[in-house]
């Protein structure tokens, strides 16, 4: 009997056995089951992201550029917005380094849409949630030479922001912890192109503050150095467009300092190297929005430089030629403010030269659309200081016009208004030197339009104190001739004249100083400016367009 309870209980644990063995197996099974599913749900995971990673990549890269070479900013910004959110459904804990590092390039896109639109507070916001992120990719990724150049090129759009609005501490700030980053990269990886072309563009950057606090030779220094640096990199790279591109720009910021130290024939020499550089880009990639816009700028910049130096015709020829192409593009994208300043801005100028060669009615024409765009723009972005000024730039161009009329009341009334822009800017940023310019002009029309004498007394004496006051490049010829008119003015005709023999031997030919000269009854010999030669020796061409 026992033998035969001992062989039941063996049996039961043998079955017992066999069925746990049975459920494990099955339990292995099903395991086994689940984790290839899970490996294979994970790997059609792993796919679908990539295709994502890839078709967002394709966004914000190919389709991007495609679209900026359109000026097609709204559809950009559609675009960019798409991206992000597709980054918002994520866990930013998450996000693999492709991913990160193209929702910085989203968030980076976005901002510059919403700048070049006027909407300077997006494109902050914008920029400033990029950044955190840029940060964690360049910790992440220290050795990684792009992730670096991202992370500065973040710090950068930030002070540009700043640096329109005249925030130029704040501005300063930005561009320093970009070049910070950036010279660090660059002990890890010298000679590092992509790194060095950031390097070039702080400079440029720092630079313009530089000259905006009036403080040109640390501005020439920057400038000199981003000179070197791009030089070295299209000498590397000579097809490389946005080099190219930015070799122009070096050229054309020196050319500015030469117009400011009293060289116009250095000035010319050097925007013509620019206008040919921007010239042989726009040309070879003509469908470029980007490239034409580059184009705009120089011919315009070039074109009141050479009125300047009496050239007039050429003069109205280029900037006539920036008007109608900036109104050309404009027509493919209203929402472009850059080119809608361009059109005001470059109107505005080529109507103080249409008026002074006897056209009033162009120049009432052209001023008329500016002051239109401008007092859109001001109040669409009461912060950037850059259309504030230019707006008072208009005002005092029609002003102008209206003393040409001989509407007195109405030179007056546009005048002050020009001032009530011109007085905060002046207090925020003292030594900016187109400020100081355009205050200087504004108080000159005044005083010609006041119909008291101690107050146009008052104008012409505070005009030559802006003139006489700035605290580098003094020999610019533009401060040299308003505090000459002030000076004649104020019938100080001996005080005037060594300002005047400095302006002729410089080869200053400016249209509205020949005018008070005739005014004045002073001689001032229309011999052939020194600046033409200068330009045919470079191989420029002055009268070409």
């Amino acid at each position: 009997m026992s033998d035969e309870l001992g062989r039941r209980d063996v049996q039961r644990r043998t079955r017992r056995a066999v069925a746990l063995a049975v459920v494990a197996a099955g339990v292995m099974a099903i395991t086994s089951a689940l984790a290839v599913q899970a490996w294979l749900a994970r790997h059609a995971a792993e796919r679908r992201q990539k295709e994502a990673e890839d078709l967002v990549a394709f966004m914000l890269g190919d389709l991007n550029d495609k679209l900026a070479q359109v000026a097609r900013l709204d559809v950009m910004a559609a675009v960019d917005d798409r991206a992000i959110r597709y980054f918002q459904a994520q866990p930013a804990d998450e996000l693999s380094a492709r991913s990160l590092a193209q929702r910085v390039s989203a968030l980076e896109k976005i901002g510059s849409v919403r700048l070049d639109q006027g909407q300077p507070g997006d494109a902050l916001a914008s920029y400033q949630a990029a950044l955190p992120l840029a940060a964690r990719l360049a910790g992440n990724r220290p050795q990684d030479a792009a992730s670096q150049a991202a992370f500065a090129e973040v710090h950068g759009f930030i002070g540009i922001v700043h640096w329109r609005q005249g925030r130029l501490d704040d501005a300063q700030t930005s561009y320093a912890a970009a070049q910070a980053i950036l010279q660090r990269a660059l002990e890890q990886t010298p000679d590092d192109p992509a790194l060095t072309f950031q390097l070039a563009l702080v400079d440029n950057n720092i630079g313009h503050v530089m000259e905006m606090r009036g403080q040109l030779d640390d501005a020439d220094t920057q400038y000199r150095r981003m000179l070197v640096l791009m030089r070295r990199l299209v000498d590397l790279q000579p097809a490389n467009g946005e080099w190219a591109e930015s070799l122009g720009i070096a050229y054309n910021n020196l050319g500015k300092l030469a117009l400011m130290r009293g060289d116009l024939g250095d000035a010319v020499a050097k925007y013509s190297l620019d206008e040919r550089l921007q010239t042989r880009l726009s040309l070879a990639d003509p469908k470029n929005i980007d490239r034409r816009g580059n184009l705009i700028s120089v011919q315009a910049i070039l074109g009141r430089t050479q009125a300047l130096a009496g050239d007039v015709a050429s003069g109205m020829e280029r900037l006539q030629h920036a008007v109608d192409e900036a109104t050309e593009l404009a027509e493919l994208d209203p929402s472009n403010a850059d080119l809608q300043e361009q059109i005001a801005l470059y109107g505005t100028q080529l109507a103080r030269l249409r008026r002074l060669s006897g056209d009033l009615l162009a120049a009432i024409r052209l001023t008329t659309k500016a002051e239109s765009i401008f007092l859109r723009l001001t109040r669409q972005d009461p912060s950037n200081a850059a259309w504030q000024r230019e707006y008072a730039e208009t005002l005092v161009e029609r002003a102008a016009q209206s003393r040409a009329l001989g509407d007195a009341a109405a030179a007056r009334q546009q005048a002050q208004a020009a001032l009530r822009l011109l007085t905060p800017l002046r207090t925020k940023q003292p030594d900016d030197r187109a400020t100081v310019l355009a205050m200087a002009s504004a108080r000159l029309v005044q005083a010609y339009a006041s119909t008291d004498p101690g107050t146009a007394h008052a104008l012409r004496v505070d005009a030559f104190r802006d003139t006489a006051n700035a605290k580098s490049g003094k020999d610019d010829p533009r401060l040299l001739a308003l505090r000459a008119e002030a000076l004649l003015a104020l019938e100080r005709k001996d005080d005037a004249a060594p300002l005047i023999e400095r302006l002729r031997a410089g080869g200053y030919r400016d249209a509205a100083l020949l005018a008070v000269l005739r005014d004045h009854r002073v001689d001032y010999p229309a011999d052939e400016p020194p600046v033409r030669q200068v330009a045919t020796a470079d191989g420029g061409a002055l009268g070409s367009r």
